[in-house]
């Protein structure tokens, strides 16, 4: 892998614009992370791993779990509270 430009969306115009400050707080904040699933037919979300994760690895875990668990028809990556499971730190 090498280097990336990450922008924002484009302009009326065509033109890269900057990337909105939620999206660069979420990318370059110290942060945790869990991912949940949703299995088909479910409404609820499921722990997808008992850990916490930073954001990048969240988003790899999360498109796994996607792949990997049968019936899974979602995943998602959702901030981990700083009280919540402090002794699994990943």
């Amino acid at each position: 892998m090498g280097d990336a430009v990450i922008v924002g969306l484009p302009d009326e115009d065509g033109a890269d614009t900057e990337v909105p400050a939620s999206a660069r707080e979420l990318l370059f904040t110290e942060a945790h992370y869990r991912v949940e699933v949703k299995l088909s037919g479910e409404y609820r979300w499921r722990q997808g791993l008992p850990i916490r994760l930073d954001y990048w690895e969240a988003i790899m875990w999360a498109t796994l779990l996607l792949e990997q668990i049968p019936g899974a028809e979602d995943a998602r990556v959702v901030p981990v509270e700083p009280h919540e499971g402090a002794a699994a730190v990943a």
